[in-house]
């Protein structure tokens, strides 16, 4: 008979703690499924990623490379936001690397644009700043680099300004725009 009540009462803490727990867990606070959209700032994501890399890789050959600290991924719009970025735009004569503050690409129509502190730098030793620029990739080509900002070229005996320009990458050739201004400096 005292066996019955002790077991009688375990069922009745057992049932107890059961309800228990079950209000808490339908109470408690509930987390957020992983597909809902990561929210920062006014920014909806579906996916927020740390050290971010993408390549564009055809036939073997590596055209472009996208590097940045955080991106938010935006599905609908197929856009990642990045920032700080890092694009590397990988020629036969050496590598080109752009740095910019941000950077925002859509990878399936193959551009990208970087803003904030953008410098890009050849393997030759010249640089060019400046605030906004835009890589534009075409398939099976080199692609081109544009900027209608103001724009700083220099190099180990050269400084350009213009207020903007066009870089043919597979041409090599990089045209300023408009209010153009260059200083030669004499070797020593």
């Amino acid at each position: 008979m005292v066996r019955q009540r002790v077991r009688l009462v375990l069922l009745w803490l057992f049932i107890v703690l059961c309800g228990a727990t079950l209000v808490t867990v339908l109470l408690g606070r509930r987390v957020p499924p992983l597909s809902d959209p990561v929210e920062q700032g006014e920014i909806l994501a579906d996916a927020a990623l740390q050290h971010f890399q993408y390549s564009e890789i055809r036939d073997g050959r590596t055209f472009w490379s996208l590097e940045g600290e955080t991106a938010l991924y935006q599905l609908e719009q197929d856009r990642v936001e990045l920032q700080p970025v890092t694009l590397t735009l990988p020629r036969a004569d050496g590598i080109l690397r752009l740095v910019a503050q941000n950077g925002t690409a859509w990878p399936n129509e193959q551009r990208i644009t970087l803003e904030g502190a953008v410098e890009l730098t050849r393997p030759d030793g010249y640089r060019v700043r400046c605030d906004r620029l835009i890589f534009e990739g075409k398939l099976g080509s080199e692609g081109q680099l544009s900027s209608d900002a103001a724009v700083e070229l220099s190099g180990p005996q050269l400084q350009l300004s213009g207020s903007g320009l066009r870089y043919d990458l597979a041409q090599r050739q990089l045209h300023l725009q408009q209010t153009v201004r260059a200083t030669l400096v004499p070797r020593p």
